[in-house]
């Protein structure tokens, strides 16, 4: 159905505007989508607890049940796989059941562990050891010391056992399977899966079923002791002992003692090490196993319990179980010893000692050495002979003297290091003994200090004078080739046209040519000159101010340009040489680069204004909007056309027209230019 109306708007002209309002539509079709079914010319869901895969159904009975033990609540089921199963513990007797409720759940002592079952014999009783509550899908288990004799119990039913009995084992059906505590345990309450054991330190009445530890457990008397759980007590081993009764361990003898007694009640049964023996180990059976003190070591003292005393350093003993300090020997001239030493030891080559207990060795001192082993005098170090050193102390042979390098000397003996030969000066003479074997450099070379010869000043480099420690560079500018120059005058200058700001140069490629817009007319220059603003240079080398050249009418440049650039749209230039262009007045405009006059400005037409200065063309008055003057520069110039009378507007010009104006400007432009 449809219905239309129309109405009028004034808007400066009339017009019909049809408006049509829509209502649902009713499509008569025997056809629906899966899950649908078609009645009374609708297609409706299928309902809950139904589904259909068909596009034909009709009627709501078309649309097929959930089975027994299945339900859905969803409209518009597809398939059979929208329709749930019950769950385990449940079962279901009726078709097409639309929400879960159709589920019973089985009573109380029953389980079920199938889901979609469709009848109540799916719920098994529970057997006895086990219970369960409604809608259980498995039958508990009673747990590890509980039993239960009846079949079908509901509710957590399981009996404890009694006291003095347990059951490990779950799922018991009868009081027999709770077992009697044995001997050693008992059990102090209900439900118990394992019996308790009685403590260490404790052992077994011999009494079943003990329902307290006092009961079920007897102390061990003092001197003995048990495990946990234990029927018999045993006796505390040697190098242990025990005060009390009951105790749940024997205590070891202290390091520094021990004890070979066996059951033993009373810690005075341990025994201290004797002197020149110690222990650092608790529960020694023992004097044998109190160690005794080892070589360099000594004890004076019982019941030690830290490792005997070291000799002191300078000292030495070579026997073991020393009892005191006056074991411990001094070392002789020769010898030497660290602490705790076995025997004292001769000083090596290179070192000597001169007094008894020596600590260590004194080394033979830099530029001298000794081949001597236990030398008990200083003066066996020999010194190394002129022109000869060694830095090593303690050196053990002559082969330690080394001879001065080239390039250093030495004039006295025992010497630790040669001397250099000072900076501008050099010697090619090992084992020199004198400062006058440096010879001085010639000009045009040098040398650093130590040094075996010297060397030619590199390129880029000279030096005037002797005994030149370094060369002086080519200053920037200049270059050189030259090895060994003697004279600054060497260095050549860069030509006219090219410049270098490099010191040091070696090459005639460090002298760049002058970039495009600049030039240099001297040889030997550090940077070019820039062309001034107003001139151009398009090569490169250029050795003369004279090649910048001014730019002409209608174009201009900054300092140091390439080329001369037009002047833009909307400017003009009317001189040779200029650094910018002028812009066109307000009002004016011009839309041609690279002006050479002013006159290439053209007022702006009537109808049209421009207010900035450097214009490229004018901007039109608005719609209704008209001015009588041209080279107007303010929008404001514009006044509303009056009484329907125009003025000169910037409307209404057809694009032939305005191609006429261009046209014509552009002829006007040239005549001026000509």
């Amino acid at each position: 159905a449809s219905a239309s109306a129309s109405f009028k708007m004034h808007s400066g002209s009339c017009h019909t505007v049809a408006i049509a309002f829509l209502f649902p539509l009713l499509i008569h079709s025997s056809s629906c989508k899966p899950g649908e079914y078609y009645e009374a010319a609708y297609c409706l869901k299928c309902p809950g607890g139904r589904w259909s895969n068909r596009t034909d159904a009709k009627g709501v009975l078309s649309c097929i049940a959930c089975g027994q033990g299945k339900w859905t609540d969803a409209f518009g089921s597809t398939s059979e796989e929208s329709c749930f199963e019950c769950q385990a513990g449940r079962w279901g007797g009726a078709v097409g059941g639309a929400s879960q409720e159709i589920c019973i759940p089985c009573h109380a002592g029953k389980a079920s562990s199938m889901a979609g079952a469709t009848s109540v014999a799916s719920c098994k009783i529970c057997l006895a050891g086990r219970w369960s509550s409604k809608g259980a899908n498995e039958c508990t288990t009673c747990s590890s010391g509980k039993y239960s004799e009846s079949i079908g119990a509901t509710g957590d039913s399981c009996k404890a056992c009694p006291g003095g009995r347990s059951s490990h084992v779950s799922g018991a059906t009868a009081v027999t399977q709770c077992i009697a505590c044995p001997s050693g345990r008992w059990g102090n309450q209900s439900g118990l899966a394992f019996c308790h054991l009685c403590p260490a330190g404790r052992k077994g009445s011999g009494k079943p079923a003990a329902t307290t530890s006092d009961h079920g457990c007897s102390p061990c008397p003092a001197g003995q002791t048990s495990e946990p759980g234990s029927q018999t007590c045993i006796d505390c081993f040697a190098g242990s002992w025990s005060g009390v009764p009951g105790s749940s361990w024997c205590i070891p003898c202290a390091k520094g003692k021990w004890s070979s007694a066996v059951g033993a009640s009373e810690e005075a049964v341990c025994t201290n090490c004797t002197a020149g023996r110690w222990s650092a180990v608790e529960g020694a059976v023992s004097n044998e196993t109190c160690a005794l003190c080892a070589a360099g070591r000594w004890s004076d003292m019982v019941g030690v319990t830290l490792a005997c005393s070291f000799c002191t350093a300078g000292t030495s003993n070579p026997w073991v179980g020393a009892s005191a300090v006056g074991a411990c020997e001094s070392c002789g001239p020769g010898t030497w010893s660290s602490q705790g030493s076995k025997t004292c030891s001769n000083c090596s080559a290179g070192s000597w000692a001169g007094s008894n207990g020596s600590t260590a060795c004194n080394l033979c001192p830099s530029g001298k050495w000794s081949s001597e082993v236990a030398a008990s005098r200083q003066d066996t170090c020999v010194s190394c002979g002129a022109g000869r050193w060694s830095s090593v102390p303690g050196a053990d042979n002559a082969d330690a003297c080394l001879s001065c390098p080239s390039g250093s000397w030495s004039d006295t003996v025992g010497a630790s290091s040669c001397i250099p030969c000072v900076a501008g000066r050099a010697s090619a003479w090992p084992a020199a003994t004198s400062a006058q074997t440096c010879e001085a450099c010639s000009p045009g070379n040098f040398s650093s200090s130590g040094a075996p010869r010297c060397s030619r000043c590199p390129p880029g480099t000279w030096s005037g004078q002797r005994s030149s420690s370094r060369c002086n560079s080519c200053e920037a500018g200049r270059w050189s080739s030259l090895e060994g120059a003697s004279l600054g005058d060497l260095c050549e200058a860069c030509q006219p046209g090219r410049f270098s700001a490099t010191q040091g140069a070696s090459e005639i490629a460090t002298c760049e040519a002058c970039q495009q817009g600049y030039w240099a007319d001297a040889s030997g220059v550090t940077e070019c000159n820039a062309c001034s603003a107003g001139r151009a240079l398009d090569l490169e080398g250029a050795a003369s101010s004279t090649l910048c050249a001014l730019c002409p009418r209608g174009s201009f440049s900054l300092a140091a340009a390439s080329n001369c650039s037009l002047c833009n749209a909307g400017k003009w230039n009317d001189q040779n040489g200029a650094a910018s262009c002028e812009a066109c007045a307000a009002g004016r405009f011009s839309p041609v680069p690279g002006a050479k006059t002013s006159l290439s400005c053209f007022r702006c037409r009537n109808g049209h204004w421009s207010l900035e200065e450097g214009s490229t063309g004018c901007l039109s008055c608005s719609f209704g909007q008209a001015n009588r003057n041209g080279n107007s520069s303010m929008p404001g110039d514009c006044v509303d056309e009056v009484d329907g009378n125009s003025l000169a507007t910037g409307r209404g010009l057809t694009w032939l027209q305005l191609l006429l104006i261009i046209a014509r400007a552009l002829s006007d432009w040239q005549a001026e230019l000509d």
